[in-house]
């Protein structure tokens, strides 16, 4: 049966009992090896899950950073596009501010042509009245001229009665 055949049989069964020792040692070794395999296989396996969540970790950081700069950036775009606007109402306000100081610009200067046509019609009317007074003085100068006429022709005809009286008188005397 086995080869030790010339072996007494208690040796035999010590070198039965040793080789199931060996066996079994090598069996447990074997059972310890793979259990510190396995133990090591778990903690690989542990390792890269902790890897995997610090990796997540970082990248859930990463995430919220760049959430967090995507609000800022739409917040700067905010804060520039009421700047914008801003600059949209005031300038649409210059603009009204412009018309309405051209209306009472444009207003001013109608007022100052109509003063401007006020004033030629106080002129006119006051040169009408010149013209009127002058017409009426040269009207009363020439009636008052023609009366003058007329009563140096009475007071020559009265010269020419009187010379022609004094006449008849010396042409009466030297006769």
């Amino acid at each position: 049966m086995y080869a030790f055949s010339s072996v007494s049989d208690d040796e035999a069964v010590v070198a039965t009992g040793l080789a199931v020792l060996v066996a079994d040692e090598a069996v447990a070794t074997l059972g310890k090896g793979l259990s510190l395999h396995v133990q090591n296989g778990a903690q690989v396996l542990e390792q890269t899950h902790l890897v995997a969540v610090v990796l997540g970790v970082v990248l859930d950081v990463a995430l919220v950073l760049a959430q967090l700069l995507d609000q800022d950036l739409l917040l700067s775009q905010l804060g520039v596009e009421e700047l914008l606007v801003g600059f949209e109402f005031g300038g649409e306000a210059l603009v009204w501010i412009r018309e309405v100081l051209g209306l009472v610009a444009q207003t001013l200067l109608e007022r100052l042509v109509n003063i401007g046509l006020d004033i030629i019609l106080v002129e006119l009317a006051f040169g009408f009245f010149v013209l009127g007074y002058v017409v009426a003085d040269v009207l009363v100068q020439a009636v008052l001229f023609s009366v003058q006429v007329a009563l140096h022709a009475v007071v020559l005809a009265f010269l020419l009665v009187v010379l022609d009286l004094d006449v008849a008188e010396l042409v009466s005397q030297s006769s």
